[in-house]
């Protein structure tokens, strides 16, 4: 495999794009989306992307040795606020019906609809036998069955869910000023952590530790029982939107509350969340990360946990 990367979508430009992992060096961009950029997953050879577009809505499927246009899905009927893929399957959520879609990889036709989720979708997550579905108005966390993506158990976070992750064993949920923790099996609430006092825009877990963002700050938190560490990142220059990982290092992005603005994706050490490097301007706000394993590293097998790996840190939306 080639030198990792790290892969960014957004607004304004509207485009992902690529730079090097070790020291976020431009590499290459896919062309034109035809919107802001919302979400982004990957498997080995690909990325596949969803967001804002019209009068279409497409998931994309994009290569990464170039970024080139590989594929598209039907449309969607609204836009695309949430993208998870497996090894054989793509999985979106957002606006329109609100209902999850589930596409083959292979040719991008679309395999299977879920029913209605009641509001926006912000958030999917998916492992070997389940999809976990997250976002506005109804407010729940709700577990699909993977093969015909019936309704098998759900539970309520209280407010708009903006972004979830997840480990072996639970599903992490955030939206308004706490994370909560799932247990897969049945869904039950384990634990809930402090309230930060502002919302919580993005999470990603580790073996030990879940990392934040909000207004400025990526945060680290202890995951057996929600305490905070207390070890924040610098102040980024406004809101992070969203963050990746991989097992040393955190990536995050984000926007400007008054307009768009040049943002650029940090790399912060995981640590203590120093700043280690930050890439050049991605040319508009970014709402979408993307961080390869490190080389020599494995992709993730579904329904495997592999000590360090989780890269994927959900989807966000909201404020």
């Amino acid at each position: 495999m080639a030198e990792s990367s790290v892969y960014a979508g957004g607004y304004t430009t509207n485009r992902v794009r690529k730079y090097r992992k070790s020291d976020l060096a431009y590499q290459t961009q896919s062309d034109n989306y035809g919107g802001a950029i919302l979400s982004i997953d990957g498997d080995e050879d690909n990325v596949y992307v969803g967001g804002i577009s019209w009068p279409y809505h497409y998931g994309k499927k994009y290569k990464k040795s170039d970024l080139s246009f590989v594929a598209q899905t039907p449309d969607y009927g609204g836009d695309i606020r949430a993208v998870a893929v497996d090894d054989t399957h793509l999985y979106m959520g957002g606006y329109g019906d609100y209902k999850v879609r589930k596409y083959l990889k292979s040719t991008m036709a679309l395999t299977g609809v879920a029913s209605a989720y009641g509001g926006v979708i912000y958030s999917v997550l998916e492992d070997a036998d389940y999809v976990y579905v997250g976002g506005h108005t109804v407010y729940l966390v709700k577990k699909l069955r993977k093969s015909d993506l019936s309704l098998v158990s759900e539970n309520s976070y209280g407010a708009s869910i903006y972004a979830m992750a997840q480990d072996g064993s639970h599903v992490y949920v955030t939206g308004a000023q706490v994370v909560k923790k799932y247990l897969k099996d049945d869904m039950s609430l384990v634990a809930t952590s402090p309230s930060l006092g502002q919302s919580i825009n993005t999470v990603a877990v580790d073996d030990d530790y879940f990392y934040t963002g909000d207004r400025q700050r990526v945060r680290k938190w202890n995951k057996s029982d929600l305490s905070s560490t207390g070890i924040m990142s610098p102040e980024y220059h406004y809101r992070i939107r969203i963050i990746a990982i991989d097992p040393s290092y955190v990536y995050a992005g984000g926007d400007w509350e008054g307009g768009d603005w040049d943002a650029v994706v940090w790399k912060l050490r995981k640590s203590d969340l120093s700043l280690e490097c930050e890439s050049a301007s991605y040319g508009g706000d970014i709402y979408a990360l993307y961080a390869d394993p490190d080389v020599g590293q494995p992709y993730i097998i579904r329904g495997q946990h592999i000590p360090g790996m989780r890269t994927y840190a959900g989807n966000t939306g909201g404020n």
